[in-house]
């Protein structure tokens, strides 16, 4: 019953409709924590929970169940959840301006990522440490850290990152005065972004 809930909750934040998402994603979780050995299976539902009120923009909400999760991952050895958790409270601290801690979480997110040979996880890393730099105005250090994810989006086909990453690079490029290679990621990201619309249609 929590599983097919848990499966529910994601269906829902598939098709927007968040609150539904959150209901379901409520019951899992409560469920899942009267199962017997349910560290993982936990952890796992917890993240879910923690996206859909993330989606809400319940951020504090979000923020509990990320770091339940993470808790739970760090007794049960589970490496690469926490990795993953520690991006999505990266990303909650970055959607709250919480930039205080915002560089230590993405910097052990990236250890954990390599360590692990995640090559996905580690493009986040390295986006996350690139726009806390691009809020300290180290606009060079932030264009490092992007290249190299930048790399490795495009070595690992991960499109939607180097969408993203484009257009990081194009900001990053323009706040160094370099307009013209700001434009030129710029037009970039756009012909990847309506690529990548126009391959979901």
């Amino acid at each position: 019953e929590a599983l097919v809930a848990d499966l529910l909750q994601t269906l829902y934040c598939d098709m927007h409709q968040y609150d539904r998402a959150l209901a379901y994603g409520e019951k899992a979780v409560t469920l899942a924590r009267n199962l017997p050995d349910n560290q993982r299976v936990l952890a796992e539902y917890l993240s879910n929970l923690g996206n859909s009120y993330a989606y809400l923009h319940r951020y504090p909400e979000s923020l509990g169940m990320y770091r339940e999760s993470l808790d739970l991952a760090k007794a049960t050895g589970n490496v690469y959840t926490e990795a993953t958790q520690l991006l999505n409270i990266g990303d909650v601290l970055w959607n709250t301006g919480r930039y205080d801690t915002l560089q230590a979480v993405y910097q052990d997110a990236l250890d954990k990522s390599r360590a692990l040979g995640s090559k996905e996880n580690e493009v986040v890393a390295l986006r996350g440490l690139a726009m806390y730099h691009q809020v300290k105005g180290q606009y060079a250090m932030a264009g490092d850290l992007l290249l190299s994810a930048l790399r490795i989006s495009e070595t690992e086909g991960l499109r939607k990152e180097k969408a993203k990453l484009l257009a990081l690079l194009a900001n990053n490029h323009f706040a160094l005065g370099d307009a013209r290679k700001g434009y030129a990621f710029s037009r970039e990201s756009a012909r990847l972004n309506d690529s990548l619309l126009n391959a979901s249609m």
